[in-house]
């Protein structure tokens, strides 16, 4: 049975979510797993928006954006 996770990291700039996501997608990567991680941030360096988005996944993923997460890690409102 092939599974996907979807996780959703967002934040302000400066809290470690894009490192946390490039992290999480490259132990998945050393596991054998496929996986697409993208990121977006804000004009500002820090204080932004900032959001890191990894998908996970046994099979082929086809769709770069997570639609239905399975983790979501919210550091601000």
């Amino acid at each position: 049975m092939k599974k996907t996770w979807q996780i959703v990291m967002a934040g302000d700039g400066g809290q470690g979510l894009i490192v946390g996501g490039r992290i999480l997608a490259q132990a998945a990567i050393l596991e054998g797993k496929n996986v697409l991680q993208t990121q977006s941030y804000g004009i500002a360096a820090r204080g932004g928006y900032s959001e890191a988005q990894v998908i996970i996944s046994d099979g082929e993923i086809y769709n770069p954006k997570c639609e239905t997460p399975d983790l979501v890690l919210a550091l601000t409102q």
